[in-house]
């Protein structure tokens, strides 16, 4: 939770744009279930539904792509700012408390525990679009059979 109240300080709009468009993706990737599901329905017009799962795919992978590239930088952004901050924290420090500590020791910090606590990150975006699949696959099941909602939820 710390991780995303420091993201959210730092940049607010890249964190809400993230948001936003993992939303879109998510909606764009459960209408097209809901479009394939019309498709099978022998009384829908096929050629208007061509058209309509076209522009969804586009909107859905389109939001995609600059959920990913914004979320990139955010974590490129991260990392470097966590860097920089444990290098002044680094020069702060006496020398004598830094050599009794080591050279190995600060490489570490700098390095590996920067990237694995960065690492974290990464899920985001498939967490965030993935929730919104799943409400809006569970809204539809619900709008085709409420009994079976129940089932599946249960």
């Amino acid at each position: 939770m710390k991780l995303l109240n420091y993201l959210f300080r730092s940049s607010p709009y890249i964190v809400v744009l993230i948001m936003a468009t993992s939303l879109v993706s998510g909606l764009g990737n459960a209408s097209l279930i809901t479009l394939i599901h019309r498709a099978l329905d022998a009384q829908s017009h096929l050629n208007s539904l061509g058209w309509n799962f076209l522009g969804l795919a586009l909107l859905s992978l389109m939001a995609t792509v600059v959920s990913q590239l914004l979320l990139s930088q955010l974590y490129r952004r991260a990392i470097l700012d966590w860097q920089i901050h444990l290098g002044r924290e680094i020069l702060r420090t006496p020398l004598r408390q830094l050599e009794a500590v080591g050279n190995p020791a600060l490489l570490t910090v700098l390095i590996n525990d920067v990237n694995t606590i960065s690492s974290s990150l990464l899920p985001m975006l498939p967490f965030c679009t993935n929730i919104v699949v799943v409400i809006v696959c569970l809204g539809y099941l619900y709008w085709l059979s409420w009994p079976l909602i129940f089932g599946t939820i249960a």
